[in-house]
């Protein structure tokens, strides 16, 4: 069913005040549990300031608090190894408004845009859903934070863990190949610019790129927490052999142990607990949840397995080609639209990653389960455009900014990730040493 752009904004608003209003207390306004990023109270005023300043261009609206449309106007994302350097952002202010402010602002923005006429007028210039899929974004961000924060400051609670109970336990193994060999083809990334009459999208979706991949073998299946701590109880962490020297160089700097999704119940025993948003779990229960880690990360645990991650172009291979030289399909699955719960672990189905291979009508044409949902999956391509790429005058500095070389393409789409936003060439980005994204990987091998 096709929702209407009254409905999409309505959704997305509700999914931002779940976050803010029901999971979080009103103390955790301030806190800041990611240092790269700003608190929670920026977010509250970004994600409205975000689709009001457009709307001010676009329609001619009267802008009724200037000052919150600026302060609030952009986020930050500094050099993980750098943090003093970062893309163009406002000036952090020195004090941040009070939040019953930023609620006002917030409250003012929606009135204005619940016009039925101005809703559609954005629509019609595409940025209805350049708005309302920045805020899906934020919200999944948000919930990195969430994840970090001390259960002081959020709503603790099982609830929600214990609904998903059944799904914890992933597919065994045995019932299925570890791994699969892809033959040697053509992937064709990226979109003409032609097709966003159809289907609105980001700027680093378009332009046009043919890969020749040569055939590889893909594990069917993403790492599991408990594959990973087997790595970790073996010493991973501490064998610079196995990190790339970047990667090194951050784990020292930054004293890195162990994932982000994991905390210590005991150090010297090494001993961990998996953590949700909502509580923390023991091993056992998370055993075969996939591990979320960073791009460094899984390349160490690749290098200790003699393999390595895929290729943004490997991954689409895996993901969308067919025997043969059939054409390529939408989805892994075929070309039916995503259905959350179907097809994987998205869309905000469960709020908890579940166990991998839980979702078989979600594989594809080759076996391979899990690219779509549960955890967004690394590749090592650094995020480049493609050949044709220009950038969005709405939204210039969105691509352009982190074509760096530091930031990879993360493909699929977690349990956090919206459905509008699971397509074939929506491309995440992150740099490789950030450790706060549901980001899973799989092995391949030449």
């Amino acid at each position: 069913m096709t929702l209407s752009v009254e409905e999409r904004f309505e959704n997305s608003w509700s999914l931002a005040d779940d976050i803010f209003h029901d999971r979080l207390r009103k103390e955790a306004a301030a806190e800041k549990p990611i240092t790269l990023r700003n608190p929670f109270l920026f977010y509250e005023g970004h994600l409205p300031s975000f689709v009001f300043t457009r709307a001010v261009k676009a329609l001619n609206v009267e802008s009724f608090n200037p000052d919150y449309d600026y302060m609030f106007q952009r986020g930050i994302d500094p050099d993980v190894d750098d943090p003093t350097k970062c893309h163009d952002h406002p000036e952090t202010p020195a004090q941040w408004p009070e939040r019953s402010r930023v609620v006002e602002y917030r409250n003012r923005v929606r009135e204005v845009l619940r016009d039925s006429d101005r809703m559609h007028q954005l629509d019609s210039m595409g940025m209805a859903d350049m708005s309302i899929e920045h805020d899906l974004m934020h919200i999944e961000t948000l919930l990195y934070m969430v994840l970090q924060l001390d259960k002081r400051f959020k709503r603790w609670s099982r609830g929600e863990v214990d609904t998903a109970k059944s799904l914890l336990r992933g597919i065994l193994r045995d019932d299925l190949p570890d791994h699969v060999r892809i033959p040697k083809g053509t992937a064709k990334l990226g979109r003409s610019p032609e097709t966003k009459k159809q289907q609105w999208g980001w700027d680093n979706e378009f332009g046009e790129l043919e890969v020749q991949v040569n055939s590889f073998e893909a594990s069917t299946l993403p790492v599991t927490v408990g594959e990973y701590v087997e790595f970790m109880r073996a010493g991973g962490y501490q064998r610079e052999s196995l990190w790339q020297e970047a990667d090194w160089k951050w784990r020292m700097r930054e004293s890195i142990s162990h994932p982000k999704c994991l905390v210590p119940t005991n150090e010297s025993t090494e001993e961990w607990e998996y953590l949700t948003i909502h509580c923390t779990m023991s091993m056992e229960e998370a055993r075969d949840l996939p591990i979320f880690v960073s791009l460094g990360e899984a390349r160490a645990y690749a290098a200790w397995k003699g393999k390595r991650l895929p290729t943004e172009a490997e991954w689409h291979r895996m993901a969308f080609a067919r025997p043969g030289d059939a054409e390529e399909t939408s989805y892994p699955w075929g070309n039916e639209k995503p259905v959350p719960g179907v097809h994987g672990n998205f869309g905000f189905k469960y709020w908890i990653a579940v166990g991998v291979g839980r979702f078989p009508s979600g594989k594809s044409a080759f076996g391979i389960l899990d690219l779509f949902g549960n955890g967004w999956e690394l590749t090592d391509t650094p995020f480049e455009p493609f050949p044709g790429f220009e950038v969005d005058p709405d939204y210039p500095g969105y691509s352009s900014d982190f074509f760096e070389g530091k930031h990879y393409v993360l493909k699929g789409g977690s349990w956090a990730t919206e459905t509008q936003l699971i397509r074939k060439t929506f491309r995440n980005w992150y740099q490789r040493n950030y450790p706060y994204v549901f980001s899973k990987f799989r092995l391949v091998s030449s």
